[in-house]
């Protein structure tokens, strides 16, 4: 089934609770938000809501040209017509086998998008439906599950380290440059802190060769970050294309989405970035969350270039020298953790659709799964 777009023009449909998913949201293994959404009168009026546990396909967009979003809902949403829900016809198929089944074939998938109206890339009901899966037993395909559970949940387990070691420095950066509870600090606001806008803060550089996923599947040293998921995307050997250095951070945004990172080390990019780097003394740490602050507001969220003439409190170099060293352990682990998904994810991707398809048994992939979960806990 196809979702819609309720009507643009009647501000009763937006601005609600349910979360309304278009093909930049489907960037991810589960939906649980998106960045529009919708009212309760909005959800039944050109749109389908769809409850947890559904599983959505983005079948038209540029995008397709690269990469087939496929994702499960954690939560009721709605979603417009460039995404199609899949469900269950048959008895003997599990919906969880469906979705395992769907990611491992992913790649065969996407080869059968055509070209609609300008170039834009479409995936045809017919073509889709007529795609074959192989249907094992039902005990293997709980087996199969299991697989891709395990290495689901531990991917998940690192994004709520990271989001917890990431509200860890926000909440020190609010404590010292908001609140002025800095070390030496009293609560007050120190004479000589100057104002500024944001736009002389920061200049944005050439992002150098934007990679895409094809580009990215083999080992490499160099990793590239895709903005649309805020994940590792692959690696790279090509020295002299990475943008940044461990002496020379940057930050990096999702274009339109404004989804952004701080980059403490080698990386380049991959599509729809835009890239930036201080322009001043202030450490990139401090200017960072400076402005993730700025982007997380509603005022400012539709695009980057929305902040830049928004005034703010400019601290002393030497307060906020303090903060780049008090914060720089926490974003060790964090590239510690994002580097450990990117691997986790590139040995799921390779083993799903060998397990689909039969080519290895399930019970070749425990050692795996063993060493994997060792070194999450570690």
């Amino acid at each position: 089934a196809s979702g819609g777009t309720p009507s643009k023009a009647n501000s009763e449909f937006w601005g609600g609770e349910i979360p309304w998913v278009s093909f930049k949201d489907m960037y991810v293994d589960y939906v649980d938000d998106s960045i529009d959404r919708v009212t309760e009168l909005g959800s039944m009026n050109g749109t389908r809501l769809v409850r947890a546990g559904t599983i959505l396909m983005a079948v038209r967009g540029m995008g397709l040209a690269n990469y087939l979003p496929i994702a499960k809902t954690r939560t009721r949403v709605a979603f417009n017509q460039d995404i199609k829900a899949l469900s269950i016809s048959a008895d003997d198929v599990l919906q969880d086998y469906l979705f395992a089944a769907l990611r491992g074939f992913r790649e065969n998938i996407r080869e059968l998008a055509d070209e609609a109206a300008h170039g834009t890339k479409r995936l045809q009901t017919d073509r889709l439906e007529d795609f074959v899966i192989p249907i094992p037993p039902i005990s293997i395909q709980r087996q199969i599950i299991d697989v891709m559970t395990a290495f689901d949940d531990l991917i998940e387990l690192n994004k709520q380290r990271v989001k917890t070691l990431e509200e860890m420095a926000r909440v020190t950066f609010d404590e010292w440059f908001t609140y002025y509870r800095f070390p030496g600090g009293n609560g007050s606001k120190p004479t000589g802190w100057s104002e500024s806008s944001v736009r002389p803060l920061i200049l944005r550089i050439r992002a150098g060769c934007i990679y895409r996923k094809g580009d990215v599947l083999h080992d490499g040293a160099v990793p590239v970050i895709d903005q649309s998921t805020a994940e590792v995307l692959g690696f790279h050997d090509n020295q002299a294309d990475h943008v940044a250095t461990p002496t020379n951070p940057l930050v990096i945004f999702g274009d339109h989405t404004c989804k952004m990172q701080l980059m403490l080390s080698e990386f380049s990019v991959g599509p729809n970035t835009v890239v930036f780097k201080s322009a001043t003394k202030h450490p990139l740490k401090f200017l960072y969350f400076l402005i993730q602050g700025l982007v997380e507001t509603r005022e400012y969220k539709r695009h980057w270039n929305d902040f830049m003439d928004k005034r703010i409190t400019l601290p002393s170099l030497d307060v906020a020298d303090q903060f780049d060293k008090f914060v720089s352990p926490i974003f060790m682990l964090l590239d510690q953790l994002k580097l450990q998904n990117a691997n986790l994810r590139a040995q799921r991707d390779l083993l799903l659709p060998r397990l689909v398809s039969g080519q290895i048994d399930v019970s070749e992939t425990n050692a795996i799964l063993y060493d994997q979960t060792e070194v999450a806990a570690e």
